[in-house]
């Protein structure tokens, strides 16, 4: 079965940029996109779909009134769950910079029947480190093309 969730890019309309050079990543911005990251994917072991969406994009002041959308990523991320069983472990394979305020990560996280991968992109804002997007899919063949 092939799934594939994604939270859009809240409020922005896509655009092609490029990115430039990566940058030293800052020890203290790495550490709480990590402390981010655990909170977010201890959830998601937990079986806990609500408290997973919750904790990543409650702090976007993005989704204010957005139930709509966060209740449809909440029943995908179920869904997944009880196709594939409860994530076992999760693994950081993958970070991307756009220069200090932008940052995307990929996890892959292991089920009991198969993985999946996720992606979070985190913004720096003036009060501090967010998500902006979550997604999530099971095409595994096509992840390294």
């Amino acid at each position: 079965m092939r799934l594939a969730a994604r939270m859009l890019a809240l409020g922005c309309a896509p655009f092609a940029i490029h990115a430039p050079a990566a940058l030293a990543a800052d020890p203290a911005d790495e550490a709480a996109l990590d402390r981010m990251s655990d909170a977010i994917f201890e959830r998601l072991k937990a079986g806990d779909a609500d408290g997973m969406v919750d904790v990543s994009l409650g702090r976007s002041p993005l989704m204010a009134g957005k139930e709509a959308e966060r209740q449809n990523l909440s029943a995908q991320i179920e869904t997944t769950t009880r196709i594939y069983g409860p994530v076992r472990s999760v693994e950081k394979v993958e970070q991307a910079g756009y220069g200090n305020l932008v940052v995307k990560r990929y996890y892959v996280a292991q089920h009991d029947k198969y993985v999946t991968r996720w992606e979070l992109v985190f913004v720096k804002l003036p009060g501090g480190w967010a998500v902006s997007q979550l997604s999530f899919d099971d095409r595994a063949p096509s992840w390294m093309d």
